[in-house]
């Protein structure tokens, strides 16, 4: 039950990156080396997260992870 947590997390994550990329009119097509390094960089530090501070922590932190690519790309 854990993995399909820790999967949920990763999904709603990179589809919460799309979205404020998207409505911030950022081309991911354009910059796509470097959204995908973000990508897989905030997911790696999701998977961190929920492994070393718990899984309630890293629920309240996901605004700040999902809007950090904005600053990024």
């Amino acid at each position: 039950m854990e993995h399909l947590s820790i999967i949920n997390y990763i999904f709603v994550l990179f589809f919460g990156i799309a979205l404020s990329l998207s409505f911030a009119a950022i081309n991911l097509k354009k910059n796509i080396r470097q959204c995908a390094l973000v990508f897989f960089g905030l997911g790696a530090i999701q998977l961190l997260a929920y492994y070393v501070l718990g899984e309630e922590l890293l629920f309240k932190s996901y605004p700040f992870l999902t809007h950090l690519p904005l600053f990024c790309c």
